[in-house]
């Protein structure tokens, strides 16, 4: 039996759900690639001898040491199906076999939400006010200023949409990481006025628009993911919803005194 078919679909498994959190899709390509280099490894390829080890760690296959070490690492018991023990007269490879690498994963995952247990998401960063300043001349841009009450340091994920309020879906206007410290902070920034018209489709009707500011915790490891996953997504996450009432800014004038 071929064992890469079903090595890929694990990989096709988890690359989905890594998808499904926008503040993670590149972990995929990480996880594929390492993937790829245990693939890489013979099946015949293997280390003994090694008696200053830890016990069962004196014999392996190198490709099932590779495979164990990845399922740890990202928490994927599926692939201990591919880890073989290398038994030998003299040396204990046990540390390396299919039951090792299932206890290992799951001791990782104890792991995880004891670590998770000890964060409080009280002190999570959450969103206090928005405030959206609009241009007043065509081709400015908009101002923002978000407010933010907490004190855990890490980094948050800020997302923007607006959409017209009687019509559309949201559009995402602004994605982008942000790291916050021990205290409530003051963002402030701006979307960039062709941005604008363009999630609109090159210009900007004149009636209310509604926008959406999202910050959430995220992870700046797969293992800060691991750790946040055990925590609800509505204790890591805050969103505040208000109205803009759009106004088409004023064509700007040339001051003749001012010069060129």
């Amino acid at each position: 039996m071929n064992p890469l078919p079903a090595l890929r679909g694990i990989a096709c498994v988890l690359g989905s759900l890594l998808a499904a959190n926008a503040w993670a899709d590149d972990w995929q390509l990480r996880f594929e690639h390492a993937l790829g280099e245990c693939q890489a490894i013979s099946t015949s390829d293997y280390e003994t001898g090694l008696i200053f080890n830890p016990p069962g760690k004196h014999t392996y296959y190198k490709r099932s040491r590779c495979l164990q070490e990845l399922a740890i690492e990202w928490r994927e018991a599926k692939l201990c199906a591919e880890v073989r023990e290398r038994r030998s007269l003299f040396f204990n490879g046990e540390a390396y076999s299919e039951l090792a690498c299932r206890d290992d994963v799951t001791e990782q995952m104890e792991r995880d939400r004891a670590a998770a247990a000890m964060l409080d998401p009280d002190r999570f960063h959450k969103l206090e006010s928005v405030h959206f300043d609009q241009p007043h001349y065509v081709g400015d841009n908009i101002r923002q200023q978000l407010k933010t009450r907490g004190s855990h340091p890490g980094s948050y994920q800020v997302r923007v949409e607006l959409w017209p309020s009687d019509t559309g879906e949201p559009v995402v206007i602004a994605d982008y990481s942000q790291p916050l410290g021990g205290e409530g902070a003051t963002l402030t920034g701006t979307i960039p006025n062709q941005r604008l018209r363009e999630a609109f489709g090159g210009s900007i009707p004149e009636h209310e628009i509604r926008a959406r500011v999202t910050l959430a915790l995220s992870p700046r490891s797969h293992r800060d993911q691991f750790i946040l996953t055990q925590i609800p997504e509505t204790a890591r996450r805050s969103q505040i919803e208000t109205t803009l009432t759009w106004q088409q800014p004023k064509p700007q004038t040339r001051n003749p005194e001012a010069g060129d």
